[in-house]
């Protein structure tokens, strides 16, 4: 209205410099307002199964995701911003207490009084952008420095005979595990406690096109994979393997019941040696060390950036900040990785048939 008014006044009369500014400054008050309802009406709008998920989450009985039932999503979607409880009868959601006290109970809704605030982070579209070119801007800016220990770790991986396995090391065994080792990044004792979870689980307006590979464990064995990925070894299989390594970490050897099945995946030879690479982490190494190196680098500066970045994405607790920033970052930086030809996808990560021996090329064991 206020608008309206000095508008009808410019309109009507030679404008003064003050009647001109505070009309510039109405129409700038008005366009922040207009974007801000675009956004929460986007956001509001948009099915929760279109927004990618992240979980760095333990948890007793249930997960925080099992508390997203009949509409919470959108209820969780009107409080990014703290306000009144009764807004969702403007917005023409529905709701009842109990469906509050659930999302309270599992650690993603905050109510006091007449008013309620989310805590799990959902990001929109704008602040999901925003998060991308900060997490590219800082992996542009410090590659440079990580890039030779890369080139010399993948010599040392040559070395041990790991060259097949490069690919999935640098990925699955440093960037997407032990740089969560120790307490380079927070850690889940670090993270919010909730009655039956601890962690972070947030969502952000849509997937980032590089994220196509992830981590499969089974104990002490991890599997890397990718969209594409043909060759499944048998679950039960993967899990018989693991029970037998813990109970015998010092053998590399698999018992006769075990080896002519995990012989079809490339984990063994047909003496049942295993012959995938054994990444022990108590021990002094040049591989550890140039990984211990990296990581400290990297997660030093995530966490300095998360922590300068987390105001502006609405993101309330530093640590949470820091874990969903890296989960950004490292594909950037694994993306430069390739591109300079550091590392080569295998072709059974790119849906090739190469046989399931091949299984080998991405899977290795890793030891304390």
């Amino acid at each position: 209205m206020a608008f309206l008014i000095y508008f009808a006044k410019f309109a009507a009369n030679k404008p003064t410099k003050d009647m001109t500014r505070r009309i510039i400054i109405s129409l700038f008050s008005f366009a922040i307002i207009l974007h801000a309802m675009a956004q929460k009406t986007e956001l509001l709008n948009r099915p929760f199964q279109e927004f990618t998920k992240g979980a760095f989450v333990k948890y007793q009985d249930y997960h925080p995701s099992q508390f997203l039932t009949d509409n919470n999503w959108q209820i969780l979607c009107a409080f990014t911003e703290p306000g009144k409880i009764n807004k969702l009868d403007s917005l023409g959601i529905s709701y009842n207490k109990s469906q509050l006290q659930l999302l309270q109970v599992g650690g993603l809704l905050k109510c006091y009084k007449d008013s309620a605030q989310t805590l799990m982070p959902i990001l929109n579209r704008e602040q999901t952008d925003l998060l991308r070119l900060q997490s590219k801007t800082l992996a542009d800016s410090i590659y440079p420095s990580l890039k030779p220990r890369f080139v010399k770790l993948t010599k040392l991986f040559k070395k041990q005979g790991y060259t097949a396995q490069t690919y999935s090391l640098i990925f699955s065994w440093l960037l997407d595990g032990i740089v969560w080792n120790g307490d380079k990044l927070p850690s889940y004792s670090q993270m919010p406690e909730h009655p039956t979870w601890r962690g972070v689980y947030w969502a952000t307006f849509s997937k980032n096109p590089l994220a196509i590979l992830g981590t499969n464990k089974y104990g002490p064995i991890a599997i890397n994979w990718s969209d594409d990925l043909g060759y499944w070894a048998n679950d039960k299989l993967m899990i018989n393997i693991a029970d037998h390594i813990k109970a015998h970490p010092d053998s590399l050897y698999l018992p006769a019941t075990l080896t002519n099945r995990a012989l079809k995946w490339g984990i063994c030879d047909d003496k049942g040696k295993i012959i995938i690479p054994v990444m022990t982490m108590n021990e002094t190494s040049p591989i550890n060390t140039i990984a211990d190196e990296i990581t400290t680098e990297l997660c030093a500066e995530v966490n300095k950036k998360a922590a300068a970045v987390a105001p502006q994405l609405h993101i309330l607790n530093p640590n949470e900040a820091a874990v969903i920033f890296y989960h950004e970052i490292m594909w950037y930086i694994f993306s430069k990785l390739e591109s300079d030809k550091v590392v080569q996808m295998p072709a059974i990560l790119k849906g090739e048939e190469v046989g399931s021996e091949h299984l080998r090329d991405i899977t290795f064991i890793c030891l304390d």
